[in-house]
């Protein structure tokens, strides 16, 4: 998946037209394929970083209750993996 060294984050698989997902330009998948017996979705954006905070397991509760805290019209950043390039995509909290 051509992740940088030591990261993780999650695949976006879709983005629903109108969300704020899709304000900012996150991709979802274009195709699924199956990895050991499991179906994988690829060919969109992996999601890396909100707000700065890792996305693993563990940072799930921190990024949401980030992302709860903000008021509407607040700024936000996502960086993702698109095509092997780190890009930083800013939003605003609806």
């Amino acid at each position: 998946m051509n992740l940088p060294a030591k990261a993780s984050g999650y695949i976006v698989k879709t983005v629903a037209k109108g969300s704020p997902g899709d304000a900012i330009g996150l991709r979802g998948s274009t195709m699924l394929v199956h990895i050991a017996g499991q179906e994988v979705p690829l060919g969109g954006d992996i999601v890396l970083s909100v707000d700065g905070i890792g996305v693993d397991t563990a940072n799930i509760s921190k990024i949401r209750d980030r992302m709860n805290r903000l008021q509407a019209g607040s700024p936000f950043k996502v960086t993702i993996l698109r095509a092997g390039q780190v890009l930083e995509l800013t939003g605003k909290a609806p």
